[in-house]
């Protein structure tokens, strides 16, 4: 009902949700990429708010022709089914009138900042695609950097020793951001900013190799990395290169390991004394309980994985707890 195209991420059939349904339905991802988009084509043409009333998930599962379907896509959190039918969660956001109108004026405006609106794709190779005077505004308007065109202007003040130089981009996105997965997202915003690097070539990389299922084991890397004397002192490999060499599989340097090991001993506990105050219990309490828990290695990281209530089920389920 809006339209007669929908939106198609690139990399869709490798976002970490897609990937989840293939392994409960042991089916390919692509074929379950497929299926997602044969719904969502129905779904745009049959509701203006993401609800439809009278449908089921047999009716779902029918419309794609792969049985469970419905369920599993509901479990991913991009469908709820109701005694009234089926809502399409954030709707608004990737689907009708008002969300195509944002991937255009966003198509729109990168054509703008790239300096090649439509009149000059159909230039010729001789003729130049932005002008002199549109550099200059560039220029000054800080959308391109004076160190990235030749070194013009101040020298670059390099910070002080042991520390990582400060993003100049900091809160910034690249294009196509909400078309990343949620792993990805998370390793480029870990990586030091000024060394990231290209963000097509880290999407690419990305998907190519399906590193989402592995996302926590890069970002993991990364941290200890950055705490190493190599990076601290500003050596330091373009992101791009750390990924496609998959360096995230070897050990961090031994100056590293033992501030990792560090880190993640206090982000555990604080992570327990956290769910035992969720938990109904007083500060002092929480803090042994933590420990307790530690010492016991009562948790194994799968489960250390999930939400804090999780976390807090088990927990009583394995101590008696009543808090």
């Amino acid at each position: 009902m809006a339209g007669d195209w929908i939106k198609w991420c690139k990399g869709f059939s490798r976002k970490e949700e897609v990937l989840s349904i293939s392994r409960k339905l042991n089916l390919n991802r692509r074929i379950v990429a497929s299926a997602c988009m044969e719904l969502f084509e129905w779904a745009d043409s049959e509701t203006v708010d993401g609800h439809i009333r009278g449908t089921d998930t047999a009716f779902v599962d029918e419309l794609v022709g792969l049985p469970g379907f419905a369920s599993a896509i509901e479990g991913e959190k991009w469908v709820r089914f109701t005694t009234t039918g089926i809502s399409f969660l954030n709707w608004d956001r990737h689907n009708g009138e008002t969300a195509k109108r944002r991937i255009q004026d966003a198509a729109r405006k990168k054509e703008r900042r790239s300096g090649c609106p439509e009149n000059v794709r159909k230039m010729s190779a001789s003729q130049p695609d932005i002008s002199a005077a549109t550099s200059s505004l560039l220029l000054s308007s800080g959308s391109v950097s004076s160190s990235e065109e030749g070194g013009v202007g101040e020298a670059r003040q390099e910070p002080p020793p042991g520390q990582i130089r400060p993003d100049p981009n900091r809160g910034r996105k690249p294009l196509g951001w909400e078309c990343w997965p949620d792993g990805l997202r998370r390793a480029w915003e870990a990586y030091p900013g000024h060394r990231r690097g290209s963000a097509s070539d880290w999407f690419k990389v990305w998907t190519n190799r399906e590193l989402e299922p592995i996302a926590a084991d890069v970002v993991r890397s990364i941290e200890g990395w950055k705490l190493s004397k190599q990076w601290s002192e500003g050596i330091i490999p373009l992101g791009e290169t750390f990924i496609r060499q998959e360096r995230y599989t070897g050990d961090v340097p031994p100056d590293a390991a033992a501030k990792v090991r560090v880190a993640e001993a206090k982000a555990l506990r604080t992570r327990l004394f956290n769910v035992a105050r969720l938990g109904g219990v007083q500060e002092a309490r929480a803090g042994e309980m933590a420990d307790d828990a530690i010492k016991r290695r009562m948790f194994t990281p799968e489960e250390l994985a999930g939400t804090d209530e999780q976390v807090l089920e088990l927990w009583k389920a394995r101590t008696g707890a009543t808090a």
